[in-house]
């Protein structure tokens, strides 16, 4: 671009960053921190043992990425459509020994928002669970415990493409109320706002109280105000995983297209745009979006 082409837009330019800085900062947003993690552009699977180097590594004070595979088969692989960003696929063990992938010890605190998308596919049998919380079965090769979950769900695979939600209780039992009804080969977007502190949380309008988390698919509330499963009170949140088990044939498949996660109750993705935006226009008079997908920002 000629030199009088910057200077003749700069004006634009400045004018439209002089509005979303406006538009941002004339609302407060919450401070804390938000890692867009995803799985870079490479290609390959893992089948056997532990690994902390397969995936990417979080960036600063996002945590490790791992991912283990059990004694019953199955793998995490990298897919990449040709173009674009990887997806995580991995396939459940036939046994209850687990295939996980975890994000764990990251700089958490008593508040939590993981955003991500998923879709669920290929099996009959089997179980995938989403926890979240802090412990060492987040870094290590177990299930879960209840008491290092503050929020777990589990997706169990059924005939003719079949998937029951349920949810963890603080007594350690899965119940059905307050979670959607979800399918398999249909891909989800879902959002989890969490609050282990002492006391409620205003965000978007409305309220986190403490001890309980709000949960969101494709952008709609499906439950607010969930009590959270056996992490004690005041625990900071640090980690997340997925886990596969159970399923004949190592058929039960979940594709993680993208990852968020954030020490905070973040806005909504398009809002830590505009913020993201506004920043961007203290040293530059023009800004472009990295990639299609949805991204968290601070």
């Amino acid at each position: 671009m000629r030199m009088r082409s910057v200077w003749r837009c700069a004006p634009t330019a400045l004018g439209f960053c002089v509005l979303v800085q406006l538009m941002v900062f004339s609302r407060p947003l919450p401070a804390g921190t938000v890692w867009n993690y995803d799985f870079g552009s490479g290609t390959g699977s893992f089948t056997a043992g532990v690994s902390t180097s397969f995936l990417p590594a979080p960036a600063a004070d996002g945590g490790t990425a791992r991912v283990r595979i059990g004694t019953g088969g199955g793998q995490f692989a990298l897919v990449n459509p040709g173009s674009g960003l990887s997806s995580l696929v991995g396939t459940a063990s036939t046994t209850t020994s687990v295939n996980k992938f975890s994000i764990y010890d990251f700089a958490g605190t008593g508040l939590f928002t993981l955003d991500a998308e998923l879709t669920f596919h290929g099996g009959e049998s089997g179980s995938w669970y989403l926890l979240v919380g802090n412990g060492s079965r987040f870094s290590d090769n177990n299930s879960y415990s209840n008491e290092e979950v503050f929020a777990g769900l589990r997706w169990d695979f059924g005939t003719a493409g079949s998937l029951a939600t349920t949810r963890l209780s603080s007594s350690g039992s899965w119940l059905t109320t307050g979670v959607p009804t979800m399918a398999q080969d249909t891909t989800y977007r879902l959002k989890i706002h969490a609050n282990n502190t002492a006391v409620a949380v205003d965000h978007a309008g409305q309220t986190v109280a403490p001890g309980s988390w709000d949960l969101f698919v494709d952008g709609v509330q499906i439950a607010s105000g969930l009590a959270k499963a056996g992490l004690p009170d005041g625990i900071a949140i640090d980690s997340f995983m997925f886990n596969g088990s159970s399923s004949a044939g190592n058929a039960a498949a979940l594709t993680v297209s993208s990852v968020g996660y954030a020490n905070v109750l973040a806005p909504e993705p398009e809002a830590w745009v505009l913020l993201t935006i506004a920043a961007g226009c203290c040293a530059a008079a023009s800004w472009k979006r990295s990639r299609s997908r949805r991204r968290l920002s601070p």
